[in-house]
């Protein structure tokens, strides 16, 4: 990990197009087949919950077979549930006890057939997260990304026959290529104030070290570059990912004086996926997801998902393999 200049990744300096991963209705988010919640807290004290929602009101044709599958940070080794939602149902589950015990890592939930159990089109479910904390107080929600099904309604959408979820546009949606958060806050070494935390999910495969990079603007849009490298999943103390994130190196910019929040400095980051690597293979521009927790102080928190800019099509749930899903 290190600190640079922009001109160190001067491939995020690009104005590519804004995502079709999560589209929009009129700034809103629409339903999708296949829906990804990137962080499952169940550590000491905390729980999440997961909410999937049919909103399908069809009475002959509305109901979906949902397959969710969980996936456990330590070894990218999964659980699997099957859910049937009738028209307008809506599950909410105790992730801990319905993944037998995993304590971190993150959930997909993708359509299949009531009939046949193929996996299918069927662009109507949405859903929510909320991780409560009972010792800390820490209480957010966020929502999961949603990629829409490429294929007509009720049609497979496992085009070439290999068990995964291909963002590629022709099963689902493409990935983002960069993500953009629009504000974080400057760690504070107290014990009054609990740091920022960013999630990451690789979309290359459950044994690839993935590379990502970083650009960091501070309020006075001086740019920073950083990088850091992952598998499967992680998350990560901003802090701990570059000294940028600190208060103190933010101070030590030619930031402007006037802006702050609660005494503090504050910015913005994009992150891109770099290369990826196993022991088979490799993967340039790898596709990436990501979740921004921030708890400025010990009374609760928030998290948010980034916005999307480009898109990706070589983006898979999930490549168990340690070659390159090249479909």
């Amino acid at each position: 990990m290190r600190i640079g200049t922009v001109k160190d990744v001067a491939f995020l300096l690009a104005a590519p197009l804004l995502a079709c991963a999560a589209v929009a209705q009129n700034g809103v988010l629409a339903p999708g087949s296949l829906l990804v919640y990137p962080l499952l807290d169940n550590s000491g004290s905390s729980v999440t919950w997961a909410t999937l929602t049919n909103t399908n009101l069809a009475s002959t044709s509305g109901s979906v077979r949902v397959e969710m599958v969980y996936i456990r940070s330590t070894n990218c080794l999964e659980t699997n549930r099957l859910r049937t939602l009738t028209p307008g149902d809506t599950l909410t589950v105790n992730t801990k006890l319905d993944s037998s015990g995993l304590t971190t890592g993150y959930l997909y939930a993708f359509a299949r057939s009531t009939s046949t159990g193929a996996p299918i089109s069927f662009n109507h479910l949405i859903g929510t997260t909320h991780v409560i904390n009972t010792a800390t107080t820490a209480d957010y929600e966020y929502q999961p990304y949603v990629f829409r099904a490429i294929p007509a309604q009720g049609a497979i959408t496992d085009l070439d026959g290999d068990g995964r979820r291909d963002l590629n546009n022709l099963e689902y949606q493409p990935a983002p290529d960069m993500l953009f958060f629009p504000r974080f806050t400057g760690h504070v070494d107290s014990p009054s104030v609990r740091a920022s935390h960013l999630v990451l999910v690789s979309l290359a495969g459950s044994v690839f070290n993935t590379s990502t990079n970083f650009i960091v603007l501070n309020d006075n849009e001086e740019q920073f570059s950083s990088q850091t490298s992952f598998t499967c999943w992680t998350r990560k103390r901003l802090k701990d990912i570059s000294g940028v994130f600190t208060n103190g190196f933010l101070l030590s910019t030619l930031h402007t004086s006037s802006e702050s929040f609660q005494s503090r400095e504050t910015g913005a980051f994009r992150v891109a996926g770099g290369s990826a690597s196993s022991s088979s293979g490799s993967i340039s521009d790898a596709p990436i997801l990501g979740l921004l927790i921030e708890e400025i102080s010990t009374a609760g928190g928030s998290a948010v998902l980034p916005f999307a800019i480009g898109a990706q099509n070589n983006g898979d749930l999930l490549n168990v393999s340690s070659l390159p899903d090249t479909n």
